[in-house]
This record gives structure tokens, C-alpha cells and sequence, in this order.
């Protein structure tokens, strides 16, 4: 298995970018099915990936290994103007990031979010942040590897329904 390298994506890539997304998404529905369903058709139609895409202020980047794409993660910048409370922030959010089963453990992950890194600092973010859920063990061990501290948690309790 040969080393990933990490790019941009193009158009061209939508397709590539698609499957994965999928894969990401049929993960998300066997992990949590009282959260999420199956879809009846396309998540990310390919207009909003291409609008990703075309925006100057986020990207999709892909990692080939082995002549394909075998990973994805989309980063934006985000802003959090100054309030009452919180100081005026710009920051990088990692949206979705994905690695094909076939290429996991292999270093396609840890390049992509390098590349997430050296994006972030092309664009003088100095933070990257994720949404994990809790029952994802693979996602968290990795992103808790990578550098990831818990900021905050969402919590939730199930109500029964009245008798």
C-alpha cells in the first residue's frame, strides 16, 4: 500500500468525494440508528459539494494512496463575533472526514489532517475544531490522538413518555 498524498479536491473528484461520504453517512446510521436513518437518496447533492468547493472560505480535501482517493475531510472557517462574553474568534471547522475502510490504519487519515492543519494555518486560524459523537470509539481515539481536547459536551437524556 503505498503512502497518501493530500490535495484539494476538484470537481472531478465529486464523485470519489460522494462515495466516501456515503460510506461516512452508513457508519453514522449502523453506530446510531435511533438517531439517523437511511436516506432515500444523496445526503450532499453534488451542488452543495461544488459550492465547498468553490468557496474561498472552506475546502475539500482528499488523500489518494494506490492510483484513488481513499479519503476526505471538508474544512471551513468559521467566525465567532465578539459578545458579551466571548472574545471575537476565527477558527477552522472540520466538517466531515472520512478514510475507505480498505486504507484505514495506514496514515491516509494522518495526512489529511495534517493537510486540515497547514490549511488552518495558511489562514491564520489557530484552532480546529470537530463534532464526534460519543458511541464513534475509532473517530475519537483517533482525533484525541491527533491533538483533539474535549471543549465542551453535549448531553442527552431520554424522557420516557407520560403513563
Amino acid at each position: 500500500m503505498s503512502p497518501a498524498t493530500v490535495r484539494v479536491a476538484s470537481r472531478s473528484d465529486i464523485p470519489d468525494v460522494e462515495r466516501l461520504l456515503s460510506e461516512l453517512d452508513r457508519h453514522h446510521v449502523d453506530l446510531l440508528p435511533h438517531i439517523f436513518h437511511a436516506p432515500d437518496g444523496p445526503v450532499r447533492p453534488t451542488g452543495i459539494l461544488t459550492a465547498a468547493i468553490d468557496d474561498d472560505d472552506q475546502d475539500i480535501l482528499v488523500a489518494e494512496a494506490d492510483g484513488r482517493v481513499v479519503g476526505v475531510a471538508q474544512v471551513k472557517v468559521a467566525k465567532r463575533p465578539e459578545s458579551a462574553i466571548f472574545r471575537p474568534r476565527d477558527y477552522a471547522v472540520l466538517e466531515n472526514m472520512i478514510v475507505d475502510a480498505s486504507h484505514r490504519g495506514a496514515g491516509a487519515g494522518t495526512a489529511l489532517f495534517e493537510a486540515v492543519k497547514s490549511w488552518s494555518r495558511e489562514r491564520a486560524l489557530t484552532h480546529v475544531q470537530t463534532i464526534c459523537w460519543a458511541a464513534n470509539e475509532g473517530a475519537l481515539a483517533f482525533y484525541q490522538k491527533a491533538g483533539f481536547e474535549a471543549v465542551t459536551m453535549r448531553l442527552e437524556c431520554p424522557v420516557s413518555p407520560s403513563s
